[in-house]
């Protein structure tokens, strides 16, 4: 039930809900220009852009959930169930879906650069690991000025601009902008009627619907604005529960400053907002970065 949103108030900001059941370890990861990229089917890269965002580490490798680089791209995964197909052969232009984010945050200098760089490339159903599945997936990629949604369908690789600037999980972009011609209509003009007719379950759909909304009519304003809007898409604890009867809630929401660039995000944990700025971050290094997702209030993270 994920969502993501690019946010163009007095600053560009892009950002998401991570929403699950349970914990993959998160971690804040930097990395800097000189860390080696290690493809499945391509040449390692061994100097690139730097970028940050959250993560789960594997085998010293980060999986990347969402990110910005040093030139204010930024990209998020969302779930893609059902829809999501990768090639089985292997061409020697192939990309892992785990390997979509560090490759479009270590090359792109737009979000038109990034989806450019992707024309003709297949997506190979390859896991991080034998004993894993591929994740089905979609992502978002935006910069200040444009966004873009990248699905990978049977008729191929499928790149389409998204004004809306917003995406969820599955059913596909273009469903979602067909079930949102029903609420297009819909303005805060009335104080006890405004937008009445505005979803406001957990569902995929309904969150595209309503953070389109939003995204259209929020009022001007910073990262905080950014925030209170996100929350309205957040799931609190009890309020939505898997077929297992485990409970979901968001168990983060990032925010990133297209100019900056920088990485903001709060967690479930607590609402108190971290932070991490690519500049003055020591970027010619081949090492990772990392922070716990948890870090003491107010600590300002390495």
């Amino acid at each position: 039930m994920c969502t993501a949103v690019c946010y163009r108030g007095d600053v560009p900001y892009f950002g998401r809900t991570l929403d699950l059941e349970y914990h993959y370890e998160e971690e804040v990861v930097l990395t800097p220009r000189l860390f080696p990229l290690s493809w499945r089917h391509r040449d390692t890269t061994t100097s690139h852009f730097a970028y940050a965002g959250m993560a789960t580490m594997a085998e010293g490798y980060p999986l990347y959930y969402d990110g910005v680089n040093e030139r204010g791209v930024a990209v998020a995964a969302l779930q893609f169930t059902d829809f999501a197909h990768y090639e089985k052969a292997i061409r020697p232009d192939a990309l892992c879906a785990f390997e979509v984010i560090p490759f479009l945050l270590s090359h792109a200098t737009s979000a038109s650069h990034g989806v450019s760089l992707l024309e003709g490339v297949s997506l190979v159903d390859t896991p991080f690991a034998p004993q894993l599945t591929t994740t089905p997936l979609h992502w978002l990629v935006s910069d200040r000025k444009e966004s873009y949604v990248i699905e990978p369908r049977p008729e191929g690789l499928v790149i389409l601009q998204n004004p809306l600037g917003v995406l969820a999980n599955a059913p596909d972009f273009s469903t979602h902008l067909a079930y949102y011609e029903s609420f297009r209509h819909l303005a805060p003009n009335d104080r006890s009627q405004s937008a009445h007719a505005l979803p406001g379950n957990w569902t995929s759909k309904s969150r595209f619907v309503r953070a389109a909304y939003l995204n259209q009519h929020l009022e001007k304003g910073d990262h905080t604005t950014f925030f209170h809007m996100m929350s309205s898409l957040a799931v609190p604890p009890g309020a939505s529960f898997t077929e297992e009867g485990a409970p979901i809630r968001t168990v983060y929401t990032s925010c990133c400053n297209l100019v900056t660039p920088t990485y903001h995000y709060i967690t479930h944990r607590g609402l108190s907002i971290h932070t991490l700025t690519l500049q003055g971050q020591p970027l010619d290094t081949s090492h990772l970065i990392r922070n716990p997702l948890d870090p003491h209030p107010g600590d300002h993270l390495v």
